[in-house]
């Protein structure tokens, strides 16, 4: 009987490592490269499609407002390489995201994601949405790789020249995850301390 009872707690305690991870006040960490590869539907007045190759960086920072429910901010870097050979482009957006985990008792938890920011491209301005779903396969109770599918609407706009046009693609993110339940702040001496 007690080996019965000793098993039991074992598989529940490594089967589900993630219950705790998404609970209020917890915290978490993302950095994850993506890529884009073949075509963004650009929408102005030559309605053009604009190919390339495209690679990032996207680190992101979230605090678990409620129970599954996630708020916090984003940096996206993109590097486009236009398949026509017509010159390298930049973008760099930053604001607010929002992740809805779905529940599950699985080491795969499924979440909701959105992101909204302002930034610039080489020569413009811009502001994006991106919204889509993502998934989190735990590791361990604390590290997590991470895919997200998100649908991206951009505007852009030229102050100095004029011009503006609308972007519509789908871009693949994949990296790792660090989550925290117990993260807090101290000071000590004058100096910050994670603990």
């Amino acid at each position: 009987m007690k080996k019965l009872i000793v098993v039991t707690l074992s598989a529940m305690l490594f089967s589900t490592v993630s219950w705790g991870q998404f609970n209020t006040g917890s915290t978490y960490f993302s950095g994850a490269t993506h890529g884009k590869i073949g075509f963004e539907t650009q929408l102005d007045e030559s309605e053009s499609t604009y190919s390339a190759l495209c690679i990032g960086l996207t680190p992101e920072a979230g605090y678990f407002i409620k129970n599954r429910l996630a708020v916090g901010g984003s940096i996206l870097m993109d590097l486009d390489i236009p398949f026509d050979g017509s010159g390298s482009n930049y973008e760099v957006v930053f604001g607010p995201n929002i992740r809805y985990y779905l529940p599950r008792d699985t080491d795969m938890q499924v979440f909701l994601f959105g992101f909204g920011g302002y930034g610039f491209v080489t020569d413009h301005q811009l502001v994006k949405i991106m919204l889509g779903p993502g998934i989190n396969y735990f590791l361990t109770e604390r590290i997590a790789f991470e895919a997200k599918a998100l649908g991206s609407f951009s505007y852009e706009w030229n102050r100095a020249g004029g011009g503006d046009h609308v972007l519509l693609d789908v871009t693949l993110l994949a990296g790792i995850s660090l989550f925290f339940s117990d993260l807090t702040f101290i000071t000590r001496k004058g100096q910050l301390v994670l603990s």
